[in-house]
């Protein structure tokens, strides 16, 4: 998997498909290629990048981009764990301050707790600025060895033969909604157990605490299910993995109706993982963090790190326009998804 999304002029046709929309926005102006390295009274002292949970994907996300942008700015950039709440608490965290002094992981998780948290005040939109999303990754749906599936078809059987038996691990609102469509969508019972965050959902699933995972990164899927620890059903979305899980078939090869039409789902597709400041930041930093992570996504060694995550590095990266109206259309698509779903805030 290489770190080029892009060939001449045309953007990989999924990247509107992790968020539900297609892009429309060929006009948009690019940023002015002579933004300044540095700005004269910016960055004088440390920077914090916030995220959930230690261990997961988005923690070493963080870790690498940090890395980089340190170099890059000449301050050192602290990566803060806060997990809690579903993501609300790195979240509040995160958006406390406009200053350009704190990052926060921006995901599609972001853009359901409007719609599942009765905690979450505020709004998306006005609460942060998308710097870019920065890598897009594949799910897969796993299960302990000790449940007797080995496809999707045969998991979707078992739960109508057995209803509320089998339990599911949650560990963000994002797979909270995707469990609760998955529940409308084929007509099964089962219990959700909610975890703080992606690793101790994990080290459950192998526990054999917990049934299925519906979000288990490929890479890491593909490692456990060759010590025989997780069976892999399925990758999410409409094709297959190709680099880490090219014999698992793709949602969409499902033989029943239901399955098919959950493939088609934003829940199901391919998703990012990006960094984003608080909602007020001044522009001329919210342009300058942009101009760096232009170049980080370039970097060679960036690169290679998250593609050993089982991430496809986002380059170019759309521009800060193109961002913002993603960020849009994702919270009202996620809405959509709520309201169709009948998802009340919990």
């Amino acid at each position: 998997m290489g770190n080029k999304l892009q060939q001449g002029s045309k953007r990989a046709p999924w990247f509107g498909v992790i968020i539900g929309i297609v892009m429309s926005m060929a006009s948009a102006v690019a940023l002015s290629a002579d933004v300044p390295a540095r700005l004269a009274d910016y960055p004088v002292r440390a920077l914090k990048y916030t995220h959930g949970s230690a261990g997961g994907p988005a923690d070493l996300l963080a870790r690498a981009f940090s890395d980089k942008l340190s170099q890059r700015i000449g301050q050192p950039v602290v990566v803060e764990s806060r997990p809690g709440a579903g993501g609300l608490v790195s979240y509040q965290g995160g958006v406390s301050q406009s200053d350009g002094y704190t990052l926060f992981n921006a995901t599609p998780a972001t853009y359901a707790m409007p719609h599942t948290l009765k905690a979450f005040k505020g709004s998306v939109e006005q609460d942060l600025i998308l710097i870019a999303p920065l890598v897009v990754g594949r799910n897969s749906v796993v299960v302990h060895p000790s449940l007797p599936v080995k496809s999707m078809d045969e998991l979707l059987a078992y739960m109508r033969a057995n209803p509320g038996k089998i339990n599911l691990a949650i560990n963000s609102q994002f797979d909270d909604m995707q469990s609760i469509v998955l529940r409308n969508i084929t007509g099964t019972k089962f219990e959700v157990i909610r975890y703080s965050g992606i690793a101790a959902a994990q080290n459950a699933l192998l526990a054999g605490d917990v049934h299925v995972q519906l979000v288990a990164q490929t890479p890491w899927a593909k490692t456990m299910s060759e010590s025989g620890r997780v069976r892999v059903l399925t990758v999410n979305g409409v094709v297959r993995d190709k680099l880490f899980l090219p014999n698992v078939p793709a949602l969409s090869e499902s033989a029943a109706p239901e399955l098919r039409e959950l493939a088609k789902s934003v829940l199901y597709q391919p998703v990012f993982l990006g960094v984003s400041v608080g909602g007020k930041t001044p522009r001329p930093i919210v342009e300058f963090l942009y101009a760096h992570a232009r170049e980080i996504v370039k970097d060679a060694e960036f690169g290679k790190r998250m593609n050993d995550m089982g991430y496809e590095v986002v380059n170019p990266l759309p521009s800060l326009a193109e961002s913002a109206e993603m960020m849009k259309n994702g919270v009202a698509e996620f809405g959509r998804i709520a309201k169709q779903a009948n998802i009340e805030p919990q």
